[in-house]
């Protein structure tokens, strides 16, 4: 576990993962109770790349917005909220500046790629059963394997050796070896980071026992559950994205079971998967990150 003390020493280091420039300046406008519409479009625009990830954002399949946003206008920003857009800088500006590190084995360019899948994956699933706002959920996705990144920038030689001792920067046995060397994991810091950017404690949770949402002691059905359930599956449908072909179908079919306990049906899970991939590809593009080529979720179904 890691106590808000001990976050607070992290924290203090000047390692972390952490917002910088307009994206931090439009955090801190969006906490405010009376912050103006425009006055967040005037800081947003000073950066057109998070502009047109913001666009690519709204225009999302989740949203079904009847014509394509084009402009940033504060009828966009009130169509995502404005705490589901601090969420989304927050999310950009740490893609944008976290493009490499000193750890060794840790594969950056994986990492990001991984979460942004997870992401959309995620966002899709939520919007299917109508859990939470879609934007929202999109970060949630992103961010829930955060602190990965950030143990490797707080410990880079150590955790390397970590990732060596493993069997990669996303094996189940990793979660184990950081308590051991660190009292805390990946999970832990991640929450504690989420928190301290403002996230709400319902998506802190459900990030917190995504890995294993059997272990959480939420009410069945509830928002909670079901939150923790949609990031685990969206984590499951990443993963299979970097799986060998030939893997694929098997996992697949492991996956169809969870989803129906989220009730959406086996073709359902097919078609979003579909879905997942086009939009995956789309934030590659966006975002600068490689999208691995993999068969269409509906062919493995079949």
């Amino acid at each position: 576990m890691l106590d808000p003390s001990q976050f607070e020493e992290i924290k203090a280091s000047g390692n972390l993962p952490s917002p910088k420039g307009p994206a931090l300046k439009v955090m801190e406008l969006c906490q405010r109770d009376n912050v103006s519409l425009p006055e967040i479009t005037h800081v947003l625009q000073i950066d057109p790349a998070m502009v047109g990830r913001i666009l690519k954002l709204a225009n999302s399949a989740a949203f079904n917005r009847p014509r394509p946003a084009v402009a940033l206008t504060p009828d966009v920003l009130i169509s995502i909220g404005i705490q589901a857009v601090r969420q989304v800088v927050l999310a950009f500006s740490l893609v944008s500046g976290n493009r490499k590190g000193q750890c060794p084995g840790f594969d950056y360019e994986v990492f990001w790629s991984r979460s942004a899948a997870t992401g959309v994956a995620t966002q899709l699933f939520c919007a299917a059963i109508r859990v939470a706002p879609p934007a929202d959920l999109f970060t949630v996705g992103l961010l829930s394997n955060i602190g990965r990144l950030a143990l490797a920038a707080l410990y880079p030689a150590r955790y390397g050796e970590l990732l060596a001792q493993s069997g990669g920067q996303f094996d189940p046995s990793l979660g184990d070896l950081e308590n051991a060397a660190f009292g805390h994991n990946h999970l832990d810091v991640a929450v504690a980071m989420m928190k301290d950017w403002g996230l709400p404690r319902l998506f802190t949770d459900a990030v917190l026992f995504h890995e294993t949402p059997e272990l959480a002691d939420f009410d069945a059905g509830s928002r909670s559950a079901q939150l923790a359930s949609c990031v685990h599956l969206g984590a499951r449908m990443a993963n299979l994205c970097f799986l060998p072909q030939d893997e694929c179908a098997g996992e697949f079919a492991t996956l169809l079971p969870l989803a129906r306990q989220l009730g959406i049906a086996d073709d359902a899970l097919g078609r979003l998967g579909d879905q997942m991939l086009r939009e995956w590809a789309d934030w590659g593009v966006l975002l600068e990150i490689p999208v691995h080529q993999t068969k269409p979720f509906s062919t493995l179904h079949a």
